[in-house]
């Protein structure tokens, strides 16, 4: 998903009020921790199985009543209100004026985390709207140009938002604030070749009001090369990638209570390979408060697998695993990487 976010329980959302003759502007009372919700994966598959056969408005609504049947505050089903109906609100990293918020979205194809900047003016930012981003300074980078004779197709993308290092957030000068963030540069689509990482900065001034972004460089990838190196959380969406590239499994866990995660059965010989697996802990002084698995595979042939994995006591031999994860991957067979010479 390097990368891990302050989580705190305390969730700030500003809305303005038009003024009413001689009302005086003000913000909506702070929301407290009712604003986040974590719901378990059982919920989510309920509220995913019960709301399949609708669409649109009809499937917002169900998303809805089924966040409010389960126990969510009235402040978590609002929060998803003002976002869409779609998403909901994970945690959120406070700073202060402007606060980062992690977003969970379960029903894209793709990403399925995101972040927004909150409280500030305007209230939500989407870091991941490439409309506010200027491609000026980008496409002047000699950077940029020199990946671009490599990768024709080259073009801005949203990051792995479950990469909790970004947005990185620092102190201007003049006492206001910058969210550093990191954009991925693929070759002409999502599954395309990773050819670099381009950087933009949200910039604030010290009273929250956003002054705009500003383009702030490129990275090459660790190697120096194109890799294909997606991140996924969620179970219920398969896996695509091609033969000869890397993926990542991101899993929460919090090692304090005793749990892991461990292959509940073997890999399929000669499809997968197993790379690593490391423990990225949260950023808090929140005494045990966890944080995810991050593991590492490369498919390495055509075909269809499945990777199962079971969170457990390892010492408990006869104890059920807590929680259960099943992951469907398929792996085309283009180990070519497009622009290599």
């Amino acid at each position: 998903m390097k990368r891990t976010i302050l989580l705190l329980g305390f969730c700030v959302f500003l809305m303005a009020a038009p003024l009413q003759g001689t009302d005086i502007l003000k913000p909506a009372p702070a929301i407290g921790p009712e604003a986040c919700w974590s719901p378990e994966a059982t919920i989510m598959e309920n509220i995913r199985a019960a709301c399949a056969p609708l669409a649109g408005t009809a499937f917002e609504a169900c998303f809805i009543e089924g966040m409010q049947k389960s126990g969510a505050s009235s402040g978590a089903v609002g929060f998803a209100k003002s976002i869409g109906n779609l998403g909901y609100m994970e945690a959120l990293r406070k700073l202060g004026p402007v606060d980062i918020a992690l977003v969970a979205y379960p029903f894209r194809a793709n990403e399925n985390h995101g972040f927004l900047l909150l409280n500030g003016n305007p209230p939500q930012i989407d870091v991941d709207d490439l409309s506010l981003l200027s491609p000026v300074d980008l496409k002047k980078d000699p950077r940029f140009n020199r990946l671009k004779r490599k990768y024709p197709a080259i073009m801005l993308w949203p990051g792995d938002r479950s990469d909790s290092d970004y947005p990185l957030p620092e102190t201007r000068p003049d006492g206001g604030q910058r969210f550093t963030v990191r954009y991925r540069l693929l070759n002409g689509c999502h599954a395309c070749e990773l050819a670099g990482y381009a950087r933009y900065a949200f910039e604030f001034d010290k009273t929250g009001q956003f002054i705009g972004t500003k383009y702030q460089g490129i990275e090459r990838t660790p190697d120096g090369r194109s890799l294909t190196e997606e991140a996924f959380s969620d179970p219920t969406r398969p896996v695509a990638v091609n033969a000869g590239h890397t993926f990542i499994l991101r899993l929460r866990s919090n090692p304090t209570t005793g749990y892991i995660w461990e292959l509940a059965e073997p890999l399929k010989e000669g499809i997968l390979c197993f790379i690593d697996r490391k423990y990225q802990p949260d950023k808090t002084d929140r005494v045990g408060a966890g944080g995810a698995e991050i593991w590492t595979f490369k498919a390495e042939g055509k075909g269809e697998a499945r990777i199962n994995l079971k969170y457990v006591r390892p010492w408990e031999k006869d104890t059920p695993p807590a929680q259960t994860a099943q992951f469907r991957i398929n792996i085309n067979g283009d180990r070519k990487e497009k622009g290599k010479e």
